[in-house]
C-alpha cells in the first residue's frame, strides 16, 4: 500500500481491529483461533506490520460479529456496536 488513502485506511483497521477485539474481551489468540487464523497475522494486522487480504477481513468481522467497514472506523462506536450484537443476538 504505497498511496496515502490505502496507509490511512490501513492505520484505521489496526485500531479498530484492536479496540473492538478488546471491546468483545477477546486475546489475539482467540480471535485468531475463532477467525481460523494464525495468531501471529492478528498481531502483524494489529502492530501494522501485514495488510489484511479481504478474506481475512471479512473472518474477522463476522467473528467479531461486526460490517467489514466497522474495522474501517477512525474510532468505533463501542457503544452502538455493543448494542448491535444485542439486537442480533436478540434476533432484532
Amino acid at each position: 500500500m504505497n498511496d496515502s488513502t490505502g496507509q490511512r485506511g490501513y492505520r484505521r483497521l489496526t485500531y479498530g481491529l484492536a479496540a473492538i477485539r478488546r471491546n468483545r474481551k477477546l486475546t489475539q489468540f482467540d480471535l485468531a483461533r475463532r477467525a481460523l487464523v494464525d495468531a501471529v497475522t492478528i498481531s502483524r494486522l494489529e502492530n501494522l506490520r501485514n495488510p489484511p487480504i479481504p478474506e481475512t477481513a471479512q473472518r474477522l468481522a463476522r467473528v467479531l460479529d461486526v460490517d467489514v467497514e466497522q474495522l474501517y472506523a477512525p474510532e468505533p462506536d463501542m457503544t452502538r456496536l455493543s448494542q448491535q450484537k444485542q439486537d442480533r443476538t436478540d434476533g432484532g
